[in-house]
This record gives structure tokens, sequence and C-alpha cells, in this order.
């Protein structure tokens, strides 16, 4: 689930971490909003490319799908909202939650998938639905993100 983030502006450089409070000197840190963890953000790429997210496709599918998609203006990019003045959190309607819009026609985009997998054929992965309101993990014999049964 998304983490909340403070940004630690003291002299103990904490940067941004999931605690209100920095860890060193105690100073109370700026609400910054919500973030993803790690796994979300892979089962987002997942879900979008349709496409591993790591591995040695990864340099070509960031180019061949470079300037393909544009920032959600709702959410700058985040996929995720803060509501209740940053007690919670709920996916991006605008964008699914994703971040972002494809610009291009579906061809256009199904044809980069393809170009990406001539190249690379075990980076296809299937989509992760429902990567914003469930666990994943990371499956290490096949390279996919799996979501954890419907609770």
């Amino acid at each position: 689930m998304p983490w909340p983030g403070w940004k630690h502006e003291c002299a103990c450089g904490g940067g941004t971490t999931g605690a209100p409070l920095c860890r060193a000197c105690g100073a109370r840190g700026r609400f910054e909003g919500w973030h993803l963890d790690r796994f979300e953000s892979m089962a987002r790429y997942q879900y979008v490319y349709a496409l591993k997210p790591m591995g040695p496709h990864r340099p070509l599918a960031d180019a061949v799908f470079s300037g393909m998609r544009e920032t959600c203006s709702t959410c700058a990019g985040d996929g995720i909202l803060t509501v209740d003045g940053g007690v919670r959190w709920r996916s991006c309607p605008a964008c699914e939650g994703t971040g972002g819009r494809w610009t291009r026609p579906d061809e256009e985009v199904e044809a980069a998938r393809r170009a990406v997998l001539e190249c690379h054929p075990d980076a296809a992965a299937t989509p992760t639905p429902a990567f914003l309101s469930r666990m994943h993990f990371y499956n290490l014999a096949t390279g996919e993100m799996i979501s954890s049964p419907k609770e």
C-alpha cells in the first residue's frame, strides 16, 4: 500500500522518510504526500507496458516508449491523490493510478511493445490489475510481479 512521505529539512539531512519525526534529532518533517512502494511501482510498470519491470529489455523499452505517454495533470504523475488532509490516499481517477496517459493510438503502442519483444521475447508479462489495492510480490523464477489473492 502507498506510504506517507515526510520531508526532513533539518541539519541531519534525513531526506524523505515514512516517519513524521527525524530519527536523529526529532524535528518534525513536512508532509509531502503519499508514495508508491517499490513493488507497487514495479506492478504499475507491468500493468502499463505489459512487460516485466526489470531486465535487459528495459533500456530498449524505455527508448521505444519515450514520448508515448504524458504525465497526468491531476496527480502530477504520482498516480495517487492525498485526501482528508493527508490521512488517506486514493487512486487517481483521471489516469487509473498509472500516473499518465498514452499520447499515441493503441496500434502504435502495441507496435512498440512488439518491437521490444522481438529483441527480448522473454520480457512479456501479464499486466497486474489492481496494482494499488493488493500486495505484490516479485516472482524470482519468472521476473514478473504477482498480486496477492483478492482479500
